[in-house]
């Protein structure tokens, strides 16, 4: 399988099992089995370049430490898949701004989540991508 898909695919797993895990919060094997496919997906990302697999994959990451009640360390993966948006981004991508807006929120950083929806507004407009719908 190509490492590009392969990335994907461990991707979209480690999604589906943060979703049981956020739905059955005292089942360890579906945090643990997410994590897993998390580590899947940093491994296969040196060969894929896809920046926003692997921004998402940090904000999936980021939720799991939030299940398990970390939040300095949530906070660190976000705060990474940031970092990597910025770096590697040319225009924005709502799905990861709406991911990690929703992570900031349920840490109750409502200021960093704020910041990043007026951040977020800016780049559209920036990038014409809603000039006259505004």
């Amino acid at each position: 399988m190509d490492s590009g898909l392969a990335a994907k695919v461990h991707h979209r797993l480690a999604a589906i099992y943060f979703e049981l895990a956020y739905h059955n919060p005292e089942s360890e094997v579906f945090i643990d089995s997410a994590h897993h496919y998390c580590l899947k997906v940093m491994q296969n990302h040196r060969f894929t370049g896809d920046h926003n697999l692997r921004a998402s994959t940090l904000i999936i990451e980021g939720a799991l430490y939030l299940l398990q009640e970390n939040s300095q360390k949530a906070e660190s993966k976000l705060l990474e898949a940031l970092q990597i948006y910025n770096q590697h981004n040319k225009k924005p991508d709502m799905s990861l701004y709406g991911n990690l807006s929703k992570v900031w929120i349920q840490l109750g950083k409502f200021d960093e989540a704020l910041t990043l929806a007026l951040r977020f507004y800016d780049e559209m407009l920036m990038n014409d991508h809603l000039i006259g719908l505004i």
